[in-house]
């Protein structure tokens, strides 16, 4: 019998043991729990002092959970209650410039983006100063606002920038465009056929009438005159055309810097050009 008794006197222990181990190890897992709650309820406060509402709520929601201390759950519970009505959040809107409502369009507020297109729903966030600004296919627009604790559901209205204005201003562009190109044209047709007859003349030197001499030289102004109008023309249209460009986050285009330097003389004429964009 004593081989059975100590074999029975063994499994008890084994039993024991286990238990043991087993309350333990739960007295450990409950007390790594209360640790966590505890902290979440320090921090949720701390954050929702810093107005970080966003932050403090998570924190709160995870110390309202049932598996914290009562008196823990019960204050957290009250203060997650308490910041779903102080939580400020925004609406966005984006009309076009006729005033129709456009969604096909993303949100980033402060620089994070907040989802993919419009959708009227409200986007939640800190109080304080924000930047919002709305991307679209017809251009960019941004906002400040401030929010106060407690406002909810404001609607933010952005308005695309009239593009009659940018159309006008590249039409201008193309015109002084042409002007330009044209103004090169008779710049280089004149210059090379007062070129030609000033090398004609060479021949006559010094016996040449003065008629020849002035047909030469009032081609060489003609050609110095095309050219300031065609230098003029082709600088025009390229500030015009940058001007004219939607700049980002909807701020005026503020374009480059255009410098002429025109060459001009009895036998040649040229221009250097010079710019910034």
């Amino acid at each position: 019998m004593r081989p059975a008794t100590t074999l029975l006197t063994s499994i008890i222990a084994c039993v024991a043991c286990t238990a043991l181990a087993g309350g333990l190890a739960g007295g450990i897992a409950r007390a790594d729990d209360a640790a966590v709650c505890l902290d979440a309820h320090t921090r949720g406060q701390r954050l929702r002092k810093q107005s970080k509402l966003l932050e403090a709520r998570a924190a709160l929601l995870r110390c309202a959970a049932g598996t914290c201390p009562g008196m823990v759950t019960t204050d957290c519970a009250t203060w997650v209650t308490e910041l779903a009505r102080e939580v400020p959040s925004v609406v966005v809107a984006l009309r076009d410039d006729a005033g129709r409502e456009v969604a096909d369009a993303r949100v980033r507020i402060d620089g994070r983006l907040t989802g993919g297109r419009i959708d009227g729903r409200p986007i939640e966030l800190d109080p304080g100063a924000h930047q919002v600004v709305v991307e679209s296919a017809a251009g960019t627009v941004e906002q400040s606002v401030v929010l106060a604790t407690g406002q909810q559901n404001r609607v933010v209205s952005l308005t695309l920038p009239d593009d009659s204005a940018r159309g006008a201003l590249r039409t201008a562009a193309w015109i002084s465009g042409g002007v330009g190109l044209a103004g090169l044209a008779s710049f280089a047709a004149f210059a090379i056929s007062g070129q030609v007859s000033y090398d004609d003349l060479e021949a006559c030197r010094p016996g040449c009438s003065q008629d020849d001499e002035d047909s030469v030289a009032t081609r060489f102004v003609v050609a110095d005159v095309s050219l300031g109008v065609g230098i003029a023309g082709v600088a025009g249209a390229v500030v015009l055309w940058l001007v004219s460009r939607p700049a980002p986050h909807g701020r005026p285009a503020t374009g480059g810097t255009v410098d002429l330097a025109p060459q001009l003389g009895p036998r040649h004429a040229g221009a250097a050009l010079r710019g910034s964009f």
